[in-house]
């Protein structure tokens, strides 16, 4: 019974699917994190810096952060239907990210700003439609989902610029480590992720522009000095990137 449910499914493929198409792609980006969804353990942090702030009637601030990035794709179309084609996309993405900045200032010689940051392994795994629009273009749709594995350190670092007795002092440190509050990266998260692709075509190449959203389901979690995992904050990304896939051919 088993040997013919194959049989049944592969016939199927044949029919419907073949040929299928094997292509190879190379990428990089940039990266916005469009609103902070921190969990508590920087909400503590966070409302702190914010009470002090106004305690000495400075002014406080959070702010969008920045990052980039980059992955190998290989996508394999199974499906077509005139112009339109139907596959799946897997990527090996790296992703080098300062989500998270707040702080305050008193406009002119103390500063204080916090920030996070996650550096990332992630793997999507997307299903994608395409339509060719002429011979030279054609766009695509794609959504899935993700596993993504931080690594390394995950903040918080601070830089301080600040007056001394009048005299101002320049940046005092960069990247501080705050060793009672450091926490590394610890587990995996899981997110969903969508977006739009326009590309230029010259066989066997496709050069293209992607713009995606990637949105995390589970917190990003960090280990601290005394051994808690805490959740430490959500990516909530816009992304736009560039790049080239390469066809590789039929099968």
């Amino acid at each position: 019974m088993r040997n013919l449910s194959l049989v049944v499914i592969f016939s199927f493929i044949s029919v419907f699917a073949f040929p299928i198409d094997f292509n190879l792609g190379l990428s990089g980006n940039i990266n916005f994190n469009s609103k902070m969804r921190q969990c508590a353990y920087i909400q503590e942090q966070y409302d702190e810096v914010k009470a002090l702030a106004s305690d000495a009637n400075q002014y406080f601030f959070d702010h969008m952060e920045a990052g980039a990035g980059g992955a190998v794709s290989f996508l394999c179309n199974f499906f077509y239907f005139g112009d339109f084609s139907l596959g799946s996309q897997i990527e090996v993405s790296f992703y080098y990210n300062v989500l998270h900045g707040f702080g305050r200032t008193d406009g002119s010689a103390y500063f204080q700003n916090v920030f996070y940051k996650v550096n990332s392994i992630d793997i999507p795994l997307f299903l994608k439609a395409s339509y060719k629009i002429s011979k030279y273009f054609d766009c695509a749709l794609y959504a899935g989902g993700y596993v993504c594995v931080p690594l390394g350190d995950l903040g918080p670092d601070y830089i301080y610029t600040y007056n001394n007795v009048g005299n101002r002092l320049g940046k005092s440190s960069s990247g501080d480590k705050h060793t009672e509050l450091a926490v590394t990266a610890a587990g995996a998260a899981f997110g969903i992720s969508g977006g739009a692709s326009l590309g230029l075509l010259f066989n066997p190449f496709r050069f293209f522009v992607d713009f995606r959203y990637i949105y995390d389901l589970t917190p990003i979690q960090g280990k601290s000095s005394d051994g808690v995992v805490h959740n430490i904050l959500y990516r909530n990304l816009f992304y736009i990137g560039g790049g080239v896939t390469l066809r590789l051919g039929e099968l």
